[in-house]
């Protein structure tokens, strides 16, 4: 018996030998070497992406300035070169949308809504600063504005915190005055729904309570179903109201640390995402700024140990049929350096060393940037399962994760040294 268990642990770890020599040696010849200086080596992300409408960058940190700095290159080169002309962040769906819908598009108004509306680890860091504030306005004195967008369930942006309560108001009582038999009770449903929004937004001095969260789900949900038999699922004011529905649901979880259900908040992102190109933005082609966490696909076994299921954003959008095709998932690794997050502490997150043999000990060492790109080894080894060690931050940041990543990304990222935001 010894003999036959020895036998088939020699035999597992040759084959999963075998099977990281194919990964390793496709990395170490198939890489890509990029440079921030001349974005022409883009091309080969571009040719990657092919025909995909949805590209999806991650990052393994909200505090990571140099991979933000990659981010707006790569943006511009989408932009400029490829035809997207949206630019979504992990950030307020309403604000983003509904508000930035109705901003007057001057230099002015553009600076100041992008500094108070996404999240500030983006629009208050300093590398991010030539695409918010002067790359995004400049675009809209061209044939080709890059509008922006985000599909984020969590209401923080100013927009929201001034807007939210009295837009529901005014929105629900337009829609009962067109019926004949509304009542008082309707009236003050409504008033109240309309008061309770503050317990439903993220800002540093809400007073959140799990009850009002509950209080407003409750009073909210006879408004959707109105809404969604007059209007049907796609309309803005069903998107609206189902976002802050899930938005008052999400405080709860995070006041109960209900963390087993933290995946409902992909999954309501990979919904406004859905729509935002199927219905608001359709026909256009979507860039998506979220960390790695949110875009990455088949990384259940990490979230959620026994059932494994896979209920991240990514995974989501990987499974609606409508999209099939579309989407090009393209993560983000480093190797050494550290992080600071631009509206948190101002101590610097130092980088762990990656594992000994793992992707960012296969890029060549003179590569500052590079790309990887996954889908294409997929495509010339069908069925591959091998696994091995990367820093993709599929939960928790920075962690050395083993896992076939060629099925988590379709592409990948490389930046030598990372450096904070100021």
């Amino acid at each position: 018996m010894r003999k036959i268990f020895l036998f088939a642990f020699a035999f597992f770890l040759a084959t999963a030998t075998t099977a990281q020599n194919t990964i390793k040696k496709y990395v170490q010849s198939q890489t890509v070497s990029l440079t921030m200086e001349d974005t022409t080596g883009f091309a080969a992300i571009g040719n990657a992406i092919g025909e995909a409408r949805i590209v999806l960058l991650g990052e393994q940190d909200h505090g990571d300035a140099a991979a933000f700095a990659m981010k707006t290159a790569l943006v511009k080169y989408l932009h400029e070169q490829k035809g997207f002309n949206v630019l979504a962040f992990e950030s307020d769906f309403f604000a983003l949308n509904k508000g930035w819908e109705e901003l007057p598009k001057t230099r002015r108004a553009i600076d100041s809504f992008l500094y108070h509306n996404p999240f500030p680890i983006w629009s208050w860091c300093h590398t991010t600063k030539e695409l918010f504030y002067n790359y995004i306005p400049l675009t809209f004195d061209t044939k080709c504005p890059l509008q922006v967008s985000g599909f984020d369930l969590q209401l923080h942006g100013r927009y929201s915190l001034q807007q939210l309560g009295n837009y529901l108001k005014t929105m629900l009582s337009a829609e009962i005055s067109r019926n004949r038999n509304n009542t008082t009770d309707e009236e003050m449903a409504i008033g109240r729904l309309s008061a309770l929004t503050k317990f439903i937004l993220l800002s540093y001095d809400n007073p959140y309570n799990a009850d009002s969260c509950q209080a407003f789900t409750d009073l909210a949900k006879p408004f959707l179903t109105l809404l969604i038999n007059r209007h049907g699922f796609d309309d803005e004011r069903v998107r609206i109201l189902e976002n802050a529905i899930a938005a008052a649901s999400g405080v709860q979880r995070g006041i109960k640390k209900d963390y087993v259900n933290y995946y409902k908040r992909d999954e309501q992102m990979a919904r406004n995402l859905a729509w935002l190109f199927r219905v608001k933005y359709k026909g256009e082609k979507i860039i998506v700024w979220a960390h790695n966490a949110h875009i990455a696909k088949n990384a259940g076994e990490f979230y959620n140990v026994t059932s494994k299921q896979d209920r991240m954003m990514g995974s989501w959008l990987d499974r609606d049929p409508s999209l099939s095709g579309q989407l090009y998932l393209l993560g983000l690794t480093s190797f050494e350096g550290h992080s600071r997050w631009a509206n948190g502490a101002p101590a610097q997150i130092p980088i762990p060393a990656p594992a000994k043999n793992s992707f960012e000990r296969w890029i060549n060492p003179a590569y500052r940037f590079a790309f990887t790109d996954f889908m294409a080894f997929r495509e010339q080894n069908p069925g591959y399962a091998g696994k091995f060690f990367m820093q993709g931050s599929t939960m928790g940041n920075r962690l050395n994760q083993q896992a076939n990543w060629t099925h988590i990304f379709d592409g990948v990222l490389f930046i030598r040294e990372m450096y904070g935001c100021k």
